[in-house]
């Protein structure tokens, strides 16, 4: 399990409490997902779709690596990592 942090955009910090990032320790980016959306509910139905995947709209980046280019949320975290959420603009 690796120590990371999540930055929340500004179009779904409204189910955060305006919170902006999270510090969260997962050991792959669907883990850590899963744990972001257990602490804010309201989030799930915007990160994860009916079948318990991404939604296409959503990216997400490891350290400006996009995790479609990896193994997906079966990619595996390093400790320190950081995950950017990013959804379209109007959303």
């Amino acid at each position: 399990m690796n120590t990371i942090m999540i930055k929340i955009p500004a179009q779904l910090r409204h189910f955060t409490n305006e919170v902006t990032e999270e510090e969260l320790t997962a050991v792959n980016v669907g883990e850590a997902l899963l744990l972001l959306c257990q602490k804010y509910p309201d989030l799930s139905s915007h990160l994860v779709d009916e079948n318990k995947d991404l939604p296409s709209f959503v990216n997400l980046f490891i350290d400006d690596v996009n995790i479609k280019e990896l193994e997906g949320l079966n990619t595996l975290l390093q400790e320190d990592n950081v995950l950017n959420i990013e959804m379209p603009i109007a959303f």
